[in-house]
């Protein structure tokens, strides 16, 4: 059975997973994200795997500052996550000359 490229992200679009802020602070600076790649692979040592794409930005400022956070969200601090990527997404706008002011009422 082959299954559609858009099928199978419209059925992952389905697919429930927890929220987790990712945070870094160092000598590469402050950074953020969301993640939903996040597991435990054991408790001796307590080791968590986290999934960042390694085009991104923050897979980089991760590496330098060798340190990282993890908090998971519970289903009613949505909008902690809301916030920052809105912003990371406008300064990026920014940046590429594609911001523009939205009226939020």
């Amino acid at each position: 059975m082959t299954v559609l490229r858009q099928e199978y992200r419209d059925g992952m679009a389905r697919l429930g997973a927890a929220v987790n802020i990712i945070k870094t602070d160092g000598p590469a600076g402050r950074s953020g994200m969301t993640a939903s790649a996040v597991v435990s692979v054991t408790d001796d040592p307590p080791t968590l795997a986290v999934c960042i794409n390694r085009s991104s930005r923050n897979n980089e400022i991760i590496k330098i500052n060798g340190v990282l956070a993890i908090n998971t969200l519970s289903p009613h601090a949505r909008f902690c996550c809301l916030r920052p990527c809105s912003l990371a997404s406008l300064r990026r706008k920014r940046r590429t000359g594609q911001s523009r002011t939205v009226d939020s009422n």
